[in-house]
C-alpha cells in the first residue's frame, strides 16, 4: 500500500491499479466483518458468494501484495535519490504500518497491514538484488507456499512488485505489450482449470493451496488486461476517480472498516445480513469513497491516513494542502 513521495513523480497506472484491488478487497471483507449468512444452494446470493470465492477472493490481495513491492523499490530509490538513510525511514514507514494494522485489526481480523509490514522487513535485503535473483526468490517463495501458505505468496508477490520495479516495468508498459498479451491470453486459458483445482480441493487440507493457485493465474489475468487496457486515453480518462481513490489507499481501505462497522454498531447488523445485501453496501461505499477521493485530491497532496504515514515515517510535519 505504499504511496511515492508527493504529487509529482507519479506513476497513474499504479494508482489506478490500487484503486482496482481495493474495489475487490472491500466485496470479501465486508461479509467477513459483518458475518453474512451463508445462503442456500440456488439461490442468488449463494451465486455471489460463489462468484467472490472463484473470482474475487485471494485474487485482489495478490494484486495488492505485487504493488507493495513496487511502492517499496519507489519509496527506497527516491529516498536515496534525495540522500535519505533509505532503509532507516522504510522501516520506520513499516512500524507506523504495524501500527496501523494492529489497530485495524481489532475491527478486522482478516485485515493485512500488520501482515505486510512484518514481511516487509523480509524485502529490504533484496533491493540491491539483481533481477534474476530476485525472479529466483519469488520462485522459491511460492514453492515455499505449499507449506507456509498466503505468508509465502505475499512475499512472493512483494519480490515480483520488486522486480517489476528493478525493470521499470510501469514506466515502460508499452514496450512489454506483446509479455502482457501473452500473459492475459495464457492466464485466461489457465483459469478454467485453476478454479477446478480451487473447487476440487475444497474442503480438504490442499484447498488453500489450491485457492492460491487460483488467485495467482487469476490475479495475473487481471493485471496484464488491465494494463493493457489502460494504455487507452479514453480509458485513463474514465479511471481518473479509480485513480484518486487508490491514491488514498490506505484511508479508504481504513475507511470502508470504519463506515461497516458504525453501520453494524446503528443497525445491530452482524450475522442478520445476505451476500447480496453486503455487495450493495460495498456498492454505497464505492459510490461514497471514490468521488469523495477526487474531490479530496483537488484541494490535497494526498489523503488523510496517508498523511498520517508520512509524519511518522519523517517525523516531521509534511504539507497537505496543495
Amino acid at each position: 500500500m505504499n504511496q511515492d513521495e508527493g504529487t509529482k513523480n507519479r506513476i497513474a497506472v499504479l494508482d489506478a491499479l490500487r484503486g482496482f484491488a481495493i474495489l475487490g478487497i472491500l466485496l470479501v471483507n465486508i461479509t467477513s466483518i459483518m458475518e453474512a449468512a451463508f445462503p442456500s444452494r440456488g439461490t442468488l446470493d449463494w451465486g455471489l458468494s460463489r462468484f467472490y470465492d472463484y473470482a474475487v477472493e485471494q485474487r485482489f490481495y495478490v494484486i495488492f501484495s505485487l504493488l507493495f513491492g513496487t511502492g517499496f523499490y519507489i519509496f527506497i530509490s527516491r529516498s536515496k535519490a534525495r540522500g535519505d538513510n533509505a532503509v532507516v525511514l522504510f522501516m520506520r514507514r513499516l512500524a507506523a504500518l504495524l501500527v496501523f494494522g494492529v489497530a485495524h485489526f481489532i475491527f478486522q481480523p482478516g485485515e493485512a497491514l500488520h501482515v505486510y509490514a512484518v514481511i516487509g522487513f523480509l524485502l529490504i535485503p533484496f533491493y540491491n538484488g539483481k533481477p534474476a535473483f530476485n525472479f529466483a526468490a519469488m520462485l522459491a517463495a511460492l514453492g515455499l507456499s505449499l507449506v507456509l501458505g498466503e505468508y509465502a505468496v505475499t512475499l512472493a508477490m512483494f519480490l515480483l512488485g520488486l522486480l517489476l520495479g528493478q525493470i521499470e516495468f510501469f514506466t515502460r508498459i508499452d514496450e512489454f505489450v506483446p509479455q502482457l498479451r501473452l500473459t492475459a491470453w495464457v492466464c485466461l486459458a489457465l483459469t478454467p482449470g485453476a478454479i477446478y483445482l480451487q473447487y476440487r480441493t475444497f474442503p480438504t487440507i490442499w484447498y488453500e493451496e489450491g485457492a492460491n493457485v487460483a488467485g495467482l493465474v487469476m490475479a495475473a489475468f487481471y493485471v496484464s488486461t488491465f494494463l493493457l487496457l489502460y494504455r487507452n486515453r479514453r480509458i485513463q480518462q474514465l479511471l481518473k476517480p479509480l485513480a484518486a481513490f487508490g491514491r488514498t489507499a490506505l484511508t479508504n481501505y481504513l475507511g470502508q472498516t470504519a463506515i461497516i462497522v458504525v453501520i453494524l454498531f446503528l443497525f445491530d447488523l452482524k450475522q442478520k445480513v445476505s451476500v447480496s445485501e453486503t455487495t450493495l453496501i460495498a456498492l454505497c461505499i464505492y459510490a461514497v469513497q471514490i468521488p469523495l477521493s477526487l474531490l479530496w485530491l483537488k484541494r490535497f497532496r494526498m489523503g488523510p491516513m496517508e498523511w498520517l504515514w508520512r509524519l511518522l515515517t519523517y517525523g516531521k510535519r509534511i504539507p497537505i494542502r496543495k
